[in-house]
């Protein structure tokens, strides 16, 4: 069948839709290449001498494509120091990043050096002196300084029970010296000229309300403990 009058002028118009069609799309794909680029990265920490490593890497990166939820995981990864990360797009080519700072609570002994961790177990720095000023868990078996890297969790579940009764402790406003963990039945919490001693069996919301009611029966009364023993169902107590 010929082409008729009308269907030859409706060829061309095919024609000129197709190369609207790909130039809009090529310009779309130069938009997406070019101004959804991150070209500025904003750090939001209450710490302003927070250093973050691996920002370089989301440079350039496509906005629209960035899995901001992966990226601040592989951050915390890179990150011993971070302690959380939260990514914000903000369009067209800008990032805000809000990280807040893991700090160390207390320091324990290793075969060839010393770790400092965070409330959580993980081992922030690894150094071989400690002038660090923090209390000091004395553990019964051997850490292999060189087994764990920095960003790393010790999880041996005695000493995560110790690093929540550290938090207790402290938050009653007592100062830890040294701590003891001899064994897998307990743990012993040395302070100047006072000791108190946690079971690592018996319950430890228990232990820790038994220790508050007692510091602060004692901050009453203004007597003075030797020590503490919350490991039985009735705590001994030694007073000065």
């Amino acid at each position: 069948m010929p082409l008729t009058k009308s269907s030859k002028q409706f060829l061309p118009n095919n024609k000129l839709i197709f190369f609207i069609l790909l130039a809009f799309c090529l310009f779309v794909l130069f938009l997406v290449n070019h101004f959804f680029l991150i070209k500025k990265i904003q750090i939001v920490s209450s710490d302003n001498n927070i250093k973050i490593l691996g920002l370089d890497y989301f440079e350039n990166k496509n906005i629209l494509l960035f899995n901001s939820e992966k990226a601040g995981q592989e951050l915390i990864g890179k990150n011993p120091l971070i302690k959380s990360v939260l990514i914000f797009k903000k369009l067209p080519d800008s990032l805000v990043i809000k990280a807040e700072k893991d700090t160390p609570i207390v320091i324990i002994k290793a075969d060839n050096g010393f770790f400092l961790l965070s409330q959580s177990g993980k081992i922030i720095i690894k150094t071989k002196e400690n002038n660090s000023g923090l209390p000091i868990i004395n553990y019964y078996q051997n850490l292999y300084y060189y087994q764990y890297q920095p960003g790393e969790i010790i999880d041996y579940q005695d000493i995560l029970v110790c690093l929540s009764f550290l938090k207790k402790v402290e938050d009653l406003g007592l100062k830890v010296d040294t701590i003891d963990i001899a064994g897998v039945y307990m743990v012993a919490f040395n302070l100047d000229k006072k000791k108190i001693i946690f079971s690592l069996e018996k319950n430890r919301t228990i232990q820790a309300y038994q220790l508050e009611t007692l510091i602060k029966q004692f901050q009453i009364e203004g007597k003075e403990f030797v020590s503490l023993d919350l490991r039985f169902d009735k705590p001994i107590i030694k007073i000065n």
